[in-house]
């Protein structure tokens, strides 16, 4: 049996976003997994999760992602999501 946290993802928006996600990760030193919970990605490092990803779409048309950090990202930071997330539009949010 896998450790995967992806496994069983396929019928969600995010899975398609995952080795994008992956290179985000480890661009900003940390890891990704999928939280069936929620149905997001996040992306962990040594302190927690740093972000939360999110896609929403319709009838099989991606059309937003939803990025919940920690704390405020930097412009690089937002770059690698936004091309990572193409061609989605981005949102960005710090959760309280």
């Amino acid at each position: 049996m896998s450790d995967d946290s992806w496994n069983c993802t396929s019928r969600t928006y995010i899975a398609a976003f995952r080795e994008k996600l992956d290179e985000v990760a480890r661009a900003l030193g940390a890891r990704s997994q999928f939280n069936h919970s929620s149905g997001c990605a996040e992306l962990e490092d040594n302190h927690g999760v740093l972000a939360s990803v999110s896609v929403q779409g319709e009838a099989g048309v991606l059309e937003i992602a939803r990025v919940v950090s920690r704390h405020q990202l930097n412009l690089v930071s937002k770059a690698l999501f936004q091309n990572a997330l193409s061609p989605c539009g981005v949102t960005f949010e710090v959760s309280a």
